[in-house]
């Protein structure tokens, strides 16, 4: 009986330690609580002008946004070929 006590509280010790695990490991890797950078063309679609910038995101919001680079400008016939969701997505 004593030995059957101590394997329950041995698989239950490492059934928390597992959990605990996955829960740590989860709030690490969630976008929208972690602290990340990136970067994105972000473009004038009346102008067809687009500048690169990093944009530092933390818990899902915009903490800055920098040009890394000098602006472009397309011709009026440009479109861009980034799906809709890249273009509207970002932190």
């Amino acid at each position: 009986m004593k030995n059957k006590l101590q394997w329950i509280v041995v698989i239950f010790i490492i059934l928390v330690v597992v959990g605990l695990t996955i829960m740590w490991m989860s709030s690490v890797f969630d976008r929208n609580t972690d602290f990340h950078s990136y970067t994105k063309a972000v473009c004038n679609y009346e102008t067809n002008y687009c500048v690169d910038m990093l944009i530092t995101c933390q818990y899902g919001e915009i903490k800055d946004m920098r040009p890394i680079a000098d602006g472009v400008y397309f011709s009026n016939d440009w479109e861009d070929p980034r799906p809709l969701e890249v273009i509207d997505e970002w932190c």
